[in-house]
């Protein structure tokens, strides 16, 4: 079933797009005409800027209003025409007591069948041909704007974890690091842990190893989880110590989500990775700022862990071989959701356009990803040679094909207006 806002963007590209207008059929309770349909903005705002409409022999100018069931809009005084779809909505009362005349746009049948085909093909990238069938440079201007998308979304995210760490950019990269490190299943529990130990408590502890292991191990409440030989003690001892010097309570281990998981990639190792990252590096900041290539990625973040951890990766004190730093597809993978986004973020806000880019052509230098997004476009024949088309496809899989939104999408718009045109789409 379609909700308000996909409708609501729905209205809005028919109302857009004067071929589509024309196959659709326009009612109103009262008399009005429309002379200008002017032009949309974002479906979260739901509003059209420029319309006019003649009623009662008068023209009138302001906005189209696309109606929402939970939103109304921000200037009612300015709306002159209220969109209704399939969805009931009461009438708009403007702040003179007057009622906004609705204007009801009647979907054709085959456009709802087509977007129901449409949206059930999605899920086995059944628009994958049409993808690879494009002109390269009409691909490339599609995954431009996928792209921006998705690292404007992703700039916004910074944005948010920046304001939360107080405006402090080194506080902001600290989170994101444990964010990413802890993957899907143990996000927020990594986030926990970076809101419990914050990075200037950390740069208090010095580069002493065996304080930032303890401190944030112990905080974790995983130290707890491990074989106790002697240094195991020695920084349970030193937790103890820093945990009571700090006013911390450990997180219960209840927190964290180790099954399925190879001893090596489980948290307590990957906390031990970020302790090393944060515990020998200086300057950070600065230096991730500094990248340029994939080259620079890697070495950002080719950090040994101590001796001890790469022959104990398994907490029962049996002896296994760990990796001594981040591995490779690891480090790629913070580039493209670490680096580049605070990059982008840190150019926004310093008005540094020049950093902007920049953050691009780190992705841009950056391998394409394996995932099963990928891999679901890829067997269609579309050529992706970096991360910035694996992110393109990534955005165009998550923000319009899981969510239904075909007609938001130039893809399933070219399917959409080829089919009612009598064009038949394979």
């Amino acid at each position: 079933a379609m909700n308000g806002l996909n409708e609501r963007e729905l209205l809005m590209w028919v109302w857009s797009d004067e071929s589509l207008r024309s196959r659709v059929g326009m009612v109103s309770d009262e008399s009005i005409a429309i002379r200008n349909f002017g032009r949309c903005v974002s479906p979260e705002t739901g509003v059209a800027h420029g319309v006019e409409i003649v009623s009662d022999g008068s023209i009138r100018c302001g906005d189209a209003f696309f109606c929402n069931d939970a939103q109304l809009p921000e200037r009612p005084e300015s709306v002159v025409v209220q969109i209704v779809g399939t969805r009931p909505s009461p009438p708009l009362v403007r702040y003179d007591g007057k009622t906004v005349p609705q204007l009801r746009i009647s979907l054709p049948p085959e456009l709802g069948t087509l977007l129901d085909s449409l949206a059930l093909g999605a899920e086995d990238y059944a628009c994958g041909e049409l993808l690879q069938s494009m002109r390269p440079a009409e691909r490339i201007a599609l995954f431009d704007q996928l792209f921006t998308e998705r690292l404007e979304r992703k700039c916004s995210d910074v944005e948010r974890i920046f304001r939360e760490c107080g405006n402090d950019w080194n506080e902001t990269l600290y989170a994101m690091m444990f964010r990413y490190v802890g993957g899907s299943r143990n996000a927020e529990a990594f986030m926990q842990l970076a809101r419990l130990v914050p990075y200037g408590t950390l740069v208090h502890l010095g580069s002493r190893m065996v304080d930032v292991e303890a401190l944030l191990l112990g905080a974790a409440g995983l130290l707890k989880c491990c074989y106790f030989d002697d240094y195991v003690s020695e920084l349970q001892k030193e937790a103890d110590f820093l945990c009571k010097k700090y006013n911390l309570y450990p997180m219960d281990t209840a927190y964290w989500d180790v099954h399925g998981t190879y001893p090596v990639n489980r948290p307590l190792m990957q906390i031990v990775r970020l302790a090393a990252f944060f515990g020998k590096n200086e300057f950070i900041f600065r230096e991730m700022m500094r990248c340029r290539s994939r080259e620079d990625v890697s070495r950002l973040f080719d950090t040994e862990i101590s001796s001890y951890w790469r022959e104990h990766c398994v907490p029962d004190g049996n002896f296994v071989k760990c990796p001594s730093s981040f591995g490779v597809g690891k480090r790629y993978m913070l580039g493209i959701n670490v680096v580049a986004p605070l990059m982008f973020a840190y150019g926004k806000f310093t008005h540094n356009q020049k950093l902007c880019d920049q953050a691009i052509g780190v992705v841009a230098s950056l391998p394409v990803e394996n995932n099963a997004i990928v891999r679901g476009w890829s067997a269609h024949g579309i050529p992706l040679q970096s991360a910035w088309d694996s992110q393109a496809v990534i955005q165009l899989r998550r923000e319009y094909c899981d969510r239904g939104r075909c007609f938001a999408c130039k893809l399933g718009r070219m399917c959409i207006k080829k089919s009612m045109n009598g064009v038949k789409v394979e």
